[in-house]
Formats: C-alpha cells, structure tokens, sequence
C-alpha cells in the first residue's frame, strides 16, 4: 500500500511539474499566492469551527465579510420572491448552505456545487459522451476574460497566437491590451464559399510569419462555431488543429461558445453538427502522445452570453486539466478582491 502511494504522488508531481512547465513565466509566477495568508485561508474555510461535529475546526479572522444582516437579507430575499408568485423562480428558497456558497468567501474558481452543475450543463452543451469533472472547470465574469487570463498564464510578453481568419475582433483587445501578444491570422475561408480552407498550408505560414516577427507561436485559437462565419468546423478540421498545435508544442484554445447555436440534430448534413475538440481527443487511442499534451495544453471555452441570450450576466466557463493553470487563475482570481 505504501509502494501504491508512493507512486500516486510521484506521478502527481511529475503531472504538476509538466502543467507547471507548460505556463509562461508570469504564469508560473501566479501559482504562487501573493496575499500570504491564502492558502491558511483556504485550508480553513474547509474545515470550518463547529462546536458538536468540529471542534477542532477553524475561525478564519482574515477577511471581511458581514454576516449582522444575514437573516435579514434572507428574509428579504424569500419574500420578494413570494410576492411573485408566476415567476418561475418561486420554488428557489435561500437556504444556509445556499447562502454560505454565494454569500461568503468561497472556492476563487467558482461555488462548489455551482461548477457542479455547470459540468452537467457543459456536457450537454457540447454534445460530449464524456462526464465533465468540475475540478477542471474554472468559471469567470465572461468568455473575454478567460481568453485575457489565458493569454497571460500561457504565454509572456510579445508570444505570438495564430487564429484563423476573419476573426472576432475583440480577440485583439483580449490578446494585446495587457498581454501585449502578436496576433497573426491565418486566411482560411475561401470567397463566396461556407467552408473554411482549414489546412495546414495557412497555419504552416502564419507559424513562420510569426517567427518572422520575433514572436514565439505559443497558442492556436479557434472558434467552433465559427465567428463571424458561423461555419461549423468538421471533425477533420479540429483534428487537424490539435496535430498542429501537438508537433508545434502550442496550446490550443478553442472557444465553443456558439456551440448550441446551430441547426438541430434533425438536419441531415454533417457541416451543420458541431463537435467539441474534447469529443475529438476522447476518440483518440489512451496510449497516443497527444492525449498527454492535451492534460496541459487543451483549453475549452463556453458562456451564457450567445446560446442562452444573457450577456449581462457575464458568466464564462473554462475547462482544462492544466491544474498549474487552475492555481494561477485562482491566484489571479484572488488579486481583484
């Protein structure tokens, strides 16, 4: 039993050490927190003080949260829904547990038992035949903050990011604005056509234009469904995608945000069914390479804003296995307080 353990976490940290090497030096800078009472704080809010069942629990005294007006904002909160009583809303009650999730201080990636729910509804978002661990979800105020924090965790200053073009424009601002990135595109779509020319010829040469730059090509970024297009990438195209970014030693990023905003299974024609790059991988053999490089270097994104019309709610959810990554975008997370 101790061998077993043993070589458990020999081959943790030897996973933790690959995550770690696969982050930007101000990424790996990340995973340590800055505020040095943290990761106590962390430590303690999971074993909180009970005086029956735990006694040997924690009072975290290091942060500022107002618990006087708990049972009133409670009350308050259950009676403004009573009022309304045709709101679809009316079985939602504030319970305790409910209020120590969202009221207080909890995990920086996201509420527990939110992410467990967001891992049910990822699944089917994407049409995945895989269950979705939420340990590798991290859930931010919208997708262009993810694509922010990616492209400061993933790459340093003046990396280069190769996307296919036309392109969503606000990738400028999300990949340069505090990263500063050089952006090259990547022409893909042929005129007057609904499918894009996605070959290794044009990413062979934005690679090389962007070496040409003094840019190091660090992350390819794809959007599937495609914006401004809406053209669906095929299975072929986002294979072809990962064998890239694979021999390459690039991350690949692939926003999936459209990915419900696409005609209906009923529709007999295979350019109009999304896949997810995560489907892609899981068909691959256990035993080829790329599904290693894709534990640290495949990066999902999705949000409420395009398939469910709630931009103003700015919920964006990333899926990775990178766990260095996690404690960087936690870290990060916990900077802006």
């Amino acid at each position: 039993m101790t061998s077993i353990v043993k070589d458990n976490e020999e081959e943790e940290e030897k996973s933790m050490k690959l995550a770690m090497d696969s982050l930007s030096n101000r990424g790996q800078h990340a995973t340590i927190p800055a505020t040095s009472y943290f990761l106590d704080y962390l430590k303690a809010i999971s074993s909180k003080f009970h005086p029956t069942n735990n006694p040997d629990g924690y009072i975290p005294l290091c942060v500022a949260e107002n618990k006087l007006c708990e049972e009133e904002l409670k009350e308050l909160f259950n009676i403004s829904i009573n009022d309304n009583s045709t709101s679809s809303l009316e079985s939602f009650r504030i319970d305790n547990k409910t209020i120590k999730d969202i009221w207080y201080y909890n995990n920086m990636k996201g509420v527990d038992k939110f992410r467990e729910k967001m891992a049910e509804l990822f699944k089917i978002s994407l049409n995945l035949t895989i269950d979705i661990n939420d340990n590798h979800l991290c859930c931010m105020n919208g997708t262009g903050t993810i694509v922010e924090n990616l492209a400061w965790n993933l790459c340093n200053e003046a990396d280069g990011v190769l996307i296919p073009a036309p392109y969503y424009p606000a990738f400028d601002n999300d990949m340069t604005v505090r990263s500063n990135l050089t952006l090259i595109p990547c022409q893909m779509l042929e005129p007057n056509s609904t499918k894009l020319n996605f070959t290794d010829v044009p990413l062979r040469n934005a690679y090389e234009r962007c070496m040409s730059h003094g840019a190091l090509p660090k992350i390819l970024l794809i959007t599937n469904p495609h914006n401004p297009t809406g053209i669906v990438m095929s299975k072929d195209d986002i294979l072809l995608a990962i064998k890239f970014a694979f021999f390459h030693g690039m991350h690949l990023v692939s926003d999936e945000i459209y990915a419900r905003s696409v005609y209906d299974e009923n529709v007999d024609n295979n350019q109009f069914k999304f896949i997810s790059a995560l489907t892609v991988i899981d068909d691959l053999d256990d035993n080829d390479d790329i599904k290693k490089w894709a534990n640290t270097h495949l990066h999902i994104i999705w949000g409420f804003s395009k398939d469910f019309c709630v931009s103003g709610f700015r919920i964006g959810v990333l899926h990775s296995k990178n766990q260095a990554l996690h404690c960087a975008l936690v870290s990060i997370s916990n900077s802006f307080e």
